[in-house]
């Protein structure tokens, strides 16, 4: 049987928690190696040919807001993750760039291996399990006529620690590239662009079940001064935000949902 060719564009900065959130998708393409007994405690997925780059970046709007890149911890240990063969190509980009950008330094590299489909991966705060991921592959495989696929996730929010979440935040993360002449760039956030000229977000697209899988998000989790300075960053990259603050505590902005004319989403409990 042969191998799903499969490309992960991992992005992120300042990641807190790097390792938990690269670790389903090295363990599906290195598996779990004993080296006292001399064998392997978790195979490699058998039905998987998986490559992966990340791109490590401070987007512009940080820059412009006077933050300067510093990155150090994050990049030695993606650069021993590249030397051991944990990940195929870590690339880091100390000038500004925006968010979109960091994406096409890792299609860049992975175009050479002809990934059948891609995967995007915020590896700051997006947590998968490795069953959750193959749960997702096998759902793309069983529909192959459907271009992009949106990941449904518990997105959580809260100063200090996860005390709520929505499952409102469902972004493009998987598409095929074995049509329309293959990727041919993101150009704008998790939009990308075919070589036939066609754009993904006017394409066929398709929602993974949340029976499929759910994974944990934790951008809106953090420090008061972290999640302010995120929204500041967001209205200055999207032109909106989706949360506010009262009291102390970050909210659901009601506003936002209005002036979309979308309805409030169901908020659950952590």
């Amino acid at each position: 049987m042969s191998k799903l060719r499969l490309g992960i564009v991992a992005v992120g900065y300042q990641c807190l928690r790097l390792c938990e959130t690269l670790a389903p998708f090295v363990t599906l393409k290195c598996g779990v190696y004993d080296q006292d007994k001399g064998q392997y405690i978790l195979e490699p997925h058998p039905e998987l040919d998986i490559k992966i780059a990340v791109c490590a970046g401070l987007f512009k709007e940080r820059w412009d807001a006077g933050e300067v890149y510093d990155n150090e911890l994050n990049g030695n240990l993606l650069k021993a993750y590249e030397e051991s063969g944990a990940i195929d190509k870590f690339i880091e980009v100390k000038e500004p760039i925006l968010d979109f950008e960091s994406r096409n330094y890792c299609w860049n590299y992975l175009q050479q291996f002809k990934p059948e489909v891609v995967m995007q991966s915020d590896i700051y705060d997006e947590f998968y399990t490795t069953l959750e991921i193959v749960k997702i592959i096998n759902f793309v495989k069983n529909n192959p006529l459907v271009d992009t696929f949106h990941v449904r996730f518990r997105n959580y929010f809260g100063v200090d620690k996860p005390k709520k979440y929505v499952l409102d935040f469902c972004p493009p993360r998987i598409n095929w590239n074995n049509r329309r002449g293959g990727i041919k760039r993101f150009y704008w956030d998790n939009f990308l662009e075919y070589e036939s000229g066609q754009q993904s977000q006017v394409l066929s697209k398709m929602d993974i079940p949340v029976s499929v899988a759910r994974p944990t998000h934790l951008s809106w989790v953090g420090s008061l001064e972290f999640l302010q300075k995120k929204r500041n960053y967001q209205i200055k990259a999207l032109g909106h935000c989706s949360y506010c603050f009262k009291d102390g505590e970050i909210i659901i902005d009601e506003e936002y949902y209005k002036k979309l004319g979308i309805p409030l989403p169901e908020i659950h409990e952590a």
